[in-house]
């Protein structure tokens, strides 16, 4: 990625670039986080050319490609016959609001159970059961020649030491518990944006890769 860095750092030489009007005095391109990419820039054919012309450098020197099934493009206050000209370019289809992350709405109030339902979902509760169901077997010595009966309640064997339990992970506590903390995360991270941003939809024109 710092090549990625490098080569769109570089565009602030380019006098036709136009940064995003948000970003021109930092001369901020682009925000990376884990795997995914937000690039900005100005809403006009040019500038969104060579930005994107950065990505495919990227790609054709580290043999990494974006997922274009996963790319979307972002305008704000942009004219239908610009839009036209640059999906010719990209191919992208136009994002709709809010921008998910995880299957997680990317928005600045607090999110609901229901926003982060679709993040609950990405591990199957069988597989996460499964996993409970064989460390309960090991601690209490179960096997397929073996039965013996759990002594404690599996819920009570998992509370921590202090509250008479053994402290034992369940994975579906785990889980959620695991969820939730990328939720608040992912959400901090995001406001974060918003604020640096001072966000404007009607002046924002963004690729998400």
């Amino acid at each position: 990625m710092d090549y990625l860095s490098w080569n769109m750092n570089m565009l602030k030489h380019d006098k036709k670039f136009k940064f995003h009007p948000k970003c021109g005095k930092l001369k901020i391109t682009h925000v990376t986080f884990a795997d995914d990419l937000l690039l900005f820039c100005k809403g006009d054919v040019y500038s969104i050319q060579k930005l994107y012309q950065c990505v495919k450098d990227f790609g054709v020197t580290s043999n990494l490609e974006a997922n274009l099934s996963k790319c979307s493009i972002f305008y704000g206050g942009v004219k239908d016959s610009v839009k036209s000209s640059i999906l010719g370019c990209l191919g992208f289809p136009e994002g709709v609001f809010p921008i998910r992350y995880l299957g997680v709405p990317l928005i600045c109030k607090r999110l609901s159970y229901v926003d982060c339902t679709p993040l609950f979902q990405k591990i199957s509760t069988r597989v996460l059961q499964k996993i409970d169901d064989l460390c309960r077997d090991f601690l209490w010595g179960k096997t397929d020649q073996a039965f013996k009966s759990p002594l404690v309640a599996w819920d009570k064997v998992c509370k921590e030491k202090k509250y008479g339990g053994l402290g034992i992970f369940s994975a579906k506590i785990w889980n959620i518990a695991s969820a939730l903390r990328t939720i608040c995360f992912t959400n901090a991270v995001w406001n974060g944006i918003m604020d640096w941003l001072q966000f404007d939809w009607k002046l924002v024109t963004g690729i998400a890769c």
